[in-house]
């Protein structure tokens, strides 16, 4: 079949990855697995195979180099529920490439229209809180949701955003300062503050905004640095104390003072 007869649509995929190696291949050898493809109307429209046709009209941008590409027509899917099934099971089963964690979700919600969620844990062979927090990453704001598919933001800590505000996640800053923020720890101070903060100004207890949320969540995030830190000078102290060394232990009792001041 002509590739320029091939149209993608209903693709959950969002993200082709990196098409050199299989572009190359095709280039050098033509597709080898047929893509799948239904039919709607006049349109072929492909099921199975998108990274493969990206790549073909990639490699036929200046000129038509492939013009025949093998295919296999199967029925045309009862509804978006039974193609996001389809690409969830072959994504799983290794037989396309993995879904990131923000199209799993958009799966997981397609799928969820006319399943329940412990369905759709059986189909993944996940636990229903698996199925259910992941589902819940289509709530995120868009520019976490960004930060999870190129890898800025590692998706157990992307969970922990679930929990704030709207009003908060509005705050470009509070979010560029979360999606940097790395660990589960660190983002949950930041946004248990930020509600804080927000909630605060919403009932009238605080001027807009006078306190950055921000600044807060870096005043607790210090909390926790010093509290780790005098933890670790008493263990020092212990050990100065076994070698007797006094002035040297005068010194980490000054520190101390400091640090806990």
């Amino acid at each position: 079949m002509d590739p320029s007869s091939l149209t993608a649509l209903s693709n959950i995929r969002t993200d082709m990855g990196d098409l050199d190696e299989l572009r190359s291949s095709i280039a050098a050898v033509g597709i080898q697995i047929p893509i799948i493809y239904y039919k709607v109307g006049d349109l072929n429209v492909v099921k199975d195979g998108h990274r493969r046709l990206k790549c073909v009209q990639q490699i036929n941008a200046d000129a038509p180099v492939i013009t025949d590409v093998p295919v296999i027509e199967v029925p045309a899917p009862d509804n978006e529920d039974e193609l996001a099934l389809f690409q969830l099971v072959a994504a799983k089963d290794g037989l396309r490439k993995p879904l990131n964690p923000i199209e799993e979700a958009r799966a997981i919600e397609s799928l969820l229209i006319n399943r329940s969620g412990k369905e759709v844990a059986e189909v993944l062979g996940k636990s229903t809180s698996y199925v259910s927090r992941r589902h819940r990453l289509v709530d995120l704001h868009p520019d976490f949701q960004a930060a999870v598919i190129s890898g800025k933001l590692d998706v157990r800590v992307a969970e922990q955003l679930l929990t704030l505000s709207p009003e908060a996640a509005a705050d470009p800053v509070l979010r560029k300062s979360l999606i940097a923020a790395k660990t589960v720890r660190a983002v949950k101070t930041k946004v248990v503050a930020a509600n804080a903060a927000t909630q605060a100004v919403q009932e009238g207890e605080g001027p807009e905004i006078d306190i950055d949320p921000l600044l807060i969540a870096l005043r607790e995030e210090a909390k926790l640095k010093v509290t780790a830190a005098t933890s670790a000078l008493k263990e020092l102290e212990a050990v100065y104390r076994m070698v007797d060394e006094k002035p040297s232990l005068a010194s980490v009792r000054e520190a101390m003072n400091w640090i806990t001041w």
